[in-house]
């Protein structure tokens, strides 16, 4: 966990949204199709959400990475280094 005052947390946007549930999907892909030159991290409450978020994204064009904690152990570092351009 980064504490709130570092430098680390600072160098980053945080934004919190919430919104009723059938307008979800549609706020998600406006502030991706928005941000497509941008890095963004998503957190979904349940692996299921993010499974079918990334399916319905790539279905619109929109590159996305899943990280869950039903992954493997690999698959879950790969993917993370893959993201922050370490890998």
């Amino acid at each position: 966990m980064v504490p709130l005052n570092s430098d680390i947390y600072e160098a980053y946007d945080h934004t919190f949204v919430s919104c009723p549930e059938h307008l979800r999907f549609r706020l998600l892909y406006t502030f991706l199709k928005k941000n497509l030159d941008k890095k963004v991290v998503i957190f979904c409450s349940t692996t299921d959400s993010v499974l079918f978020y990334s399916k319905l994204l790539r279905r619109f064009k929109i590159p996305a990475c899943t990280m869950h904690s039903q992954q493997e152990r690999h698959k879950f570092i790969n993917t993370f280094l893959k993201f922050s351009d370490l890998g």
